[in-house]
């Protein structure tokens, strides 16, 4: 054999030294996590993340504590998870943690401690946010480390900072006033282990940056150069250096500007995509690096940009469609390990099954009147992503079926107005999933907590009614906890309450597993506009009020 000489030792050197100051990924974590629930008592079991940027050593937390992981590939890891992390009721968050050099925690995944349903019912509170007038965008995170989801809420003037009660209640804290905020997003762009909130503006051309002290509070924004008109952005590691960079839709071409690592960002570079609209990002390719996919709803195409690796892109393709595209998330959908897409148009979602190539199937499409963001969870717990899309006065929910496919939605009455953010989380530790929704037309957002007990419908239309005709509806209210309903009212109320008229054999108590029907009759009294009103159920399932929305329209 030949034995090496001193060039070929050099070089040997020189390779391992490369090697060596080579800097770990910011990872990025896939939904749904497999499984992404369980029952409480379920014994040790092992948990699937999926994703890109993970490296050998890369660790899989559980509320920040570290679990046994296995490194499968730069897209698999699977970690092992005792009996005692889910043994009572409650949420927890998984995350994945790349080590130094470079490296850095990736965002959050939540898994649910609960039995799962095949249903999901919400009833509302009503968060006031003082001097915080027409709310548009919400993101939430636990901001000062203590478990429970805190609240950013915004306009297009300050950044407020709600922290969470544990009770699905929120308490003002602090407010900060970055350049106007178009949009807004969480992640940790210092790696310091403190969540930052991030904002880009959309007439300022500036990205603004609160770095996170890790108690709820945040340092003066940082801002950095950003083109202007920016509508969506999003957050990931495309150069795998180990700095959190961004990714925005700005007008005609999406923008990225590479991180600093210390919450500024270098100036961007733009790639020409026709009107930009929403922007997500992930391999969609499987080559290990991300991608990006922007809708541009002017042209009515979905673009492309296969990324390099190396913080560059390439368009590569575009599909077009028949309707009118905006925003966009992207997830497992189908359970097949691969990215799948779901995108917002004028009046309705669709769905669009990945290959895995980077082409993509369409799915199914599903109305729900006008949108105003998209939020991808599995709010039933039953291992399957569902889509919840608030809209003006509602939030509507579609139930996964876990092969890319969805029930139709379910309607929960909200405030009035829809803003452009939506969150969702575990806001009062019982493991089911909650949402959260500005309205823009108040000074309130609206807390959507899940309950068990749930209605068969929450909307009820009484269509072209005779006037002088009574005409009527029914719901179901299931009773799916293991504990008796106790129910303290049902009732109608609303602006034309008087319209309406409610009967039900519930009675003050509803056994565990029991079913009872509730009889609303509209009776119009003249001709004239759409009559609201609504139900209002309160029971011992949660601390908050269920409805049913009430629409009737007469006739002469």
């Amino acid at each position: 054999m030949k034995k090496a000489g001193p060039a070929s030792g050099v070089l040997v050197l020189w390779v391992c030294t490369l090697l060596l100051a080579q800097n770990n990924p910011v990872p990025l974590l896939n939904l749904p996590l497999m499984p992404s629930s369980a029952a409480p008592g379920t014994s040790d079991f092992m948990l699937t993340v999926n994703g890109s940027g993970f490296v050998p050593g890369s660790m899989v937390t559980w509320n920040g504590v570290s679990l046994v992981t296995n490194f499968v590939s730069g897209s698999q890891l699977t970690a092992s998870v005792p009996a005692s992390n889910v043994s009572a009721p409650g949420t927890a968050s998984v995350a994945v943690v790349n080590a130094g050099p470079g490296g850095g925690t990736s965002n959050v995944g939540l898994f649910t401690i609960r039995a799962p349903f095949r249903v999901a019912s919400f009833g509302q509170l009503t968060l006031a946010v003082a001097k915080l007038t027409s709310p548009e965008l919400l993101v939430s995170a636990d901001f000062d480390g203590d478990g429970r989801f805190d609240l950013a809420i915004a306009n297009r003037l300050v950044v407020s900072i709600y922290m969470g009660n544990g009770d699905g209640t929120f308490r003002y804290s602090s407010r900060y006033y970055p350049l106007p905020p178009n949009a807004l997003a969480v992640g940790d762009v210092n790696d310091d282990g403190n969540t930052d909130i991030v904002s880009v503006s959309y007439s300022g051309a500036r990205v603004s940056v609160l770095l996170g002290n890790g108690d709820g509070t945040f340092q003066s924004p940082k801002n950095s150069p950003s083109p202007s008109s920016c509508q969506a952005f999003v957050m990931g590691d495309f150069n795998q250096d180990g700095k959190l960079d961004i990714a925005a839709s700005c007008e005609y071409q999406a923008n990225i500007m590479l991180g600093n690592g210390d919450g500024t960002f270098q100036a961007p570079v733009g790639y020409v995509t026709g009107f930009a609209g929403g922007i997500t990002t992930g391999d969609f390719n499987r080559d290990g690096n991300l991608d990006l996919i922007v809708t541009n709803p002017q042209d009515q195409v979905v673009v492309l940009l296969v990324g390099h690796g190396d913080g560059t892109f390439e368009n590569t393709a575009s599909y077009h469609s028949v309707v009118s595209y905006g925003s966009v998330v992207s997830a497992d959908f189908n359970g097949d390990g691969r990215l799948d897409l779901a995108m917002l148009f004028f009046d309705g979602v669709s769905v669009w099954l990945g290959n895995g190539d980077g082409t993509f199937e369409p799915a199914a499409t599903y109305l729900t009147g006008l949108p105003g963001s998209l939020v991808a969870a599995d709010v039933n717990g039953d291992g399957s992503l569902d889509v919840t899309i608030p809209r003006t006065g509602s939030a509507e929910v579609l139930l996964g079926l876990g092969d890319g496919h969805f029930h139709n939605p379910n309607q929960f009455m909200t405030g009035g107005g829809s803003g452009a953010g939506a969150a969702s989380g575990d806001f009062n530790g019982d493991g089911l999933m909650d949402i959260a929704t500005p309205n823009t037309d108040g000074n309130t957002v609206s807390v959507l907590m899940q309950v068990t007990a749930v209605l068969s419908q929450t909307y009820m239309a009484f269509v072209k009614i005779p006037v002088g005709k009574r005409v009527t509806s029914n719901a179901k209210l299931a009773n799916i906890s293991n504990q008796p309903l106790t129910i303290s009212e049902i009732g109608v109320g609303g602006v034309d309450a008087g319209q309406f008229d409610e009967s039900n054999n519930c009675g003050s108590s509803l056994p565990s597993g029991a079913t009872c029907t509730i009889t609303v009759g509209f009776a119009p009294s003249k001709f004239g506009k759409y009559r609201k009103a609504h139900v209002v159920i309160r029971d011992s399932a949660s601390g908050v009020p269920q409805q049913i929305a009430l629409f009737g329209l007469a006739i002469n």
